[in-house]
């Protein structure tokens, strides 16, 4: 066989996301895939340096693969070992996004985040299914008067309430997620938040 085996068919792109009012949906990026599976730092960026929102899926070998949520608040990397890669993207701008991303064949160590965001009310608590690779999640409002009445619920496969951690509370950088599958925002008033995952990526 001639050439790398663990060569990736493509290892850059780049497109234009239109600003947020058409935002729901994810666009592709990337697709690429090699011969054999190695490990690949995987660096997307914002060429306005603004938000946006990425879909990473992986293969290693004959398997299937992982999948991944991360939030860019302007550029990140990943770190995976992967035969092949498949990256989306949504914008998380008003205005037009371009963004991009590059591959490089090597291992580095990364540390990356998924973001929630929403509306909490006192009979409409919101309920977020825990993401792929998530280690803690941690809950900020944007009134802070009502930290002290607003708390964390995990909740378990079982459909069981695990634990109960108010906002004013919550340990840096989060309430450990362990084997729950969900999370519930729980408030006593009503506030815009975002719920902030941290993840093992």
């Amino acid at each position: 066989m001639f050439g790398n085996p663990t060569a990736l068919s493509t290892r850059s792109d780049q497109l234009t996301l239109a600003g947020t009012a058409d935002a729901s949906r994810f666009r592709d990026l990337l697709l690429a895939e090699a011969y054999e599976d190695t490990w690949r730092i995987v660096e997307v960026f914002s060429g306005s340096g603004t938000p946006f929102e990425i879909e990473l899926a992986w293969s290693a070998g004959q398997g299937v693969g992982a999948k991944a949520l991360v939030s860019v608040p302007q550029a990140t990397r990943i770190g995976v070992y992967a035969r092949s890669l498949r990256i989306r993207v949504r914008n998380l701008s008003e205005q037009n996004n371009p963004v991009g991303v590059t591959v490089a064949d090597g291992q580095a160590q990364t540390h990356n985040q998924w973001e929630v965001r929403g509306e909490v009310a006192p009979a409409a608590p919101v309920i977020v299914q825990i993401p792929p690779f998530a280690r803690c999640a941690r809950v900020d409002l944007a009134d802070p008067s009502l930290t002290a009445s607003t708390a964390l619920w995990l909740v378990d496969g079982d459909n069981i309430l695990r634990a109960r951690v108010p906002a004013d509370v919550q340990p840096h950088p989060g309430v450990l997620v362990g084997g729950a599958r969900e999370v519930h925002v729980v408030s006593t008033g009503t506030t815009h938040f975002r719920l902030v995952f941290d993840l093992t990526l």
